[in-house]
């Protein structure tokens, strides 16, 4: 990945941003702001995004394995079906996000804030 390959976040805050099915994995995206971007099938698997923001995020069967994602906003993101195995969610707000069928084994969640979250953890394949 380039420079030219990290994501418009001026885009992406104006719900504008496409990155459906992308490569973006081992990227450093940390405190980008990608709220609303429409991300479904992206790679971002070893990925660092501490602090990002990816609140209302569109992540249907998204990769994020082992992705560094402490500290994270998914305030509201839909993260169906995605691959959240071997992740670090310290401190991550999953707060009304939706976790149906997502793969958290292997998954840090201390300090994680699940609150109103659907799915999260008792349809995670624990």
């Amino acid at each position: 990945m380039t420079n030219q390959d990290l994501p418009d976040t001026q885009a992406a805050a104006r719900g504008e941003l496409c990155a459906e099915g992308l490569d973006w994995s081992g990227a450093d995206l940390q405190g980008v702001n990608l709220e609303h971007a429409l991300m479904s099938g992206i790679n971002l698997s070893r990925a660092r995004l501490q602090g990002a923001s990816l609140r209302w995020a569109y992540l249907k069967q998204a990769n994020l394995r082992g992705a560094d994602l402490r500290a994270v906003d998914f305030t509201g993101a839909y993260l169906r079906g995605a691959d959240l195995r071997d992740a670090d969610l310290r401190g991550a707000n999953l707060w009304g996000a939706l976790l149906w069928d997502a793969r958290l084994e292997g998954t840090c969640l201390d300090s994680a804030k699940l609150e109103q979250s659907c799915g999260a953890v008792l349809n995670a394949g624990l």
